[in-house]
């Protein structure tokens, strides 16, 4: 019994690493807090893709001169799987941080979740795009009341994607 669930999950490891396939890309966001570019690595085991990306923020990190970071995880489930075309749902969360200064109370962390469509085109090197639309809760500290606020906004990404996949 043992070894026929061994040989039962041996094969389903082989078939996923047959038929699985891995993309890294990288992307341009356009979201509600600035322009992000960053790297993407992405496991598509079936229908299902899962990803994780790092980004910086452009505006923030180039003239205004501090880093904006932004890590982000998400999935899609491909309803249309064509030989060079995909579409599906995707969901997708972010967290990220802006460091306004060196001090640690001028930071703004943002958490957002996103909910859109997203398409791909080509097989080993491909283009895709992906609409969104969530929330995000935003918290930062104020001078004022001398303590840090959470502030609840619409959150949207608007994202182009540039990959190749092995």
């Amino acid at each position: 019994m043992r070894s026929c669930f061994g040989c039962i999950v041996l094969m389903l490891l082989f078939h996923t690493k047959v038929i699985s396939q891995h993309h890294v890309s990288t992307s341009v966001s356009v979201t509600k807090m600035d322009f992000f570019h960053g790297l993407e690595y992405q496991f598509q085991p079936n229908r299902f893709s899962f990803e994780i990306a790092g980004e910086y923020g452009i505006k923030a990190t180039y003239f205004i001169r501090n880093l904006y970071t932004r890590f982000r995880i998400g999935s899609v489930y491909n309803v249309l799987k064509l030989d060079k075309f995909q579409l599906g749902p995707k969901l997708n969360y972010a967290f990220s941080v802006n460091k306004l200064h060196n001090s640690s109370r001028n930071t703004i962390t943002a958490n957002e979740m996103n909910t859109g469509l997203e398409w791909r085109y080509g097989q080993k090197w491909f283009v895709g795009n992906s609409i969104l639309i969530g929330g995000m809760v935003e918290r930062r500290f104020n001078t004022l009341y001398d303590k840090y606020h959470n502030h609840v906004t619409l959150s949207y990404v608007f994202q182009l994607n540039v990959g190749y996949a092995f």
